[in-house]
């Protein structure tokens, strides 16, 4: 960094490199305009009251030198500088986010740690317990379970929802050696859940209990 009088000559801070910084702090009373030369090339002309101006698309590592003129009424003065653009390892405009990164990190750790050497407090969803009651009634009974995945396509998120559900509800129902039924009005829907249904007798080691039919189109 070069400080000449006013003007201040600098390395862009926090940035990725390639930019160097001229300031003219504070502006020289009475001035019209700052020409901005590099390698004595005009670049730019900063008019009162702009006092920075960021000159960009430099290559890291070398050094420019600049050349500023304030012009006023009746004369000029001249002022020369140089600066070497180079990156920066962090950007300390961003620190908010490094320390959220390190809070999260910490947090991610911690409940790793705990649940290594202590055993960790999972809520039961009552519904599911409530769909494991139901299949038992059903079998006691000795009727079939009857799970509807309702009215929407394939596309829709409840549908999906629904077919997940019926993965479990189905793999409960070949557990307990009862049948279960499921009405389709779309036959896309129809043939997702017959594999649904199948993956979950396969998985619960009944797979000669899954009747396909029973996974009907209506």
């Amino acid at each position: 960094m070069i400080l000449l009088f006013s003007l201040i000559i600098m390395d862009t801070p926090d940035d990725g490199g390639g930019s160097i910084t001229i300031k003219i702090e504070p502006l020289p009373p009475g001035v019209q305009e700052v020409r901005i030369y590099r390698e004595g090339e005009f670049v730019h002309s900063l008019v009162p009251p702009s006092t920075e101006y960021q000159d960009q698309g430099l290559e890291n590592g070398k050094e420019y030198h600049y050349r500023v003129e304030y012009v006023f009424e009746d004369t000029v003065v001249v002022e020369e500088g140089s600066a070497v653009p180079v990156a920066q390892w962090f950007n300390k405009k961003r620190v908010n986010v490094l320390i959220l990164m390190l809070i999260f990190s910490a947090f991610i750790l911690t409940m790793i740690r705990l649940a290594r050497t202590q055993e960790l407090f999972i809520r039961k969803i009552p519904a599911l317990d409530a769909i494991d009651e139901a299949v038992g009634r059903a079998t006691e009974m000795g009727k079939p379970i009857l799970y509807v995945p309702g009215i929407g396509d394939i596309t829709m998120p409840e549908t999906l929802a629904s077919l997940a559900i019926l993965g479990r509800v189905a793999k409960k129902t070949a557990e307990y050696g009862a049948d279960i039924l499921v009405p389709n009005w779309d036959a896309v829907v129809m043939t997702a859940a017959q594999e649904v249904v199948k993956q979950s007798y396969t998985e619960a080691g009944r797979p000669d209990l899954y009747k396909e039919r029973n996974i009907m189109y209506l």
